[in-house]
């Protein structure tokens, strides 16, 4: 089972996009979605249930503090101490994923060109 993050959209709904889970499904994986909106305890209710997370390319904003952000932030802490503690829980990026993914690990957005991408930090 592999979480998808998904994205804020207009109001308080949440996007994942349909090639994400064809691509998970298409490999025998079932799509876990990660709703940005959700509390703390969902969220880590969740990570003790699936086996990864994929982080999507679009067009949400990553700043620190921003709700990608800080989805983000809590899945990347909980996968750092599964796999410190010789676990094994794998992050994927694709695009603006791995931006976000690369913010998290340096702990700071100015890993990235300032306006690069879909996000104005």
């Amino acid at each position: 089972m592999i979480g998808i993050i998904a994205q804020p959209r207009d109001g308080n709904a949440s996007y994942i996009a349909a090639s994400y889970v064809k691509w998970i499904e298409s490999s025998g994986g079932r799509v876990i979605p990660i709703l940005y909106n959700s509390s703390e305890s969902e969220h880590m209710y969740l990570l003790n249930r699936i086996d990864g997370v994929l982080f999507p390319g679009g067009s949400s904003e990553i700043r620190p503090g921003s709700p990608m952000w800080i989805v983000g932030r809590r899945v990347w802490t909980y996968a750092n101490a599964v796999n410190a503690a010789g676990g094994y829980f794998p992050l994927y990026g694709t695009c603006l994923g791995f931006e976000l993914l690369s913010i998290l690990s340096a702990t700071s957005a100015d890993v990235l060109e300032p306006g690069f991408g879909h996000r104005s930090l």
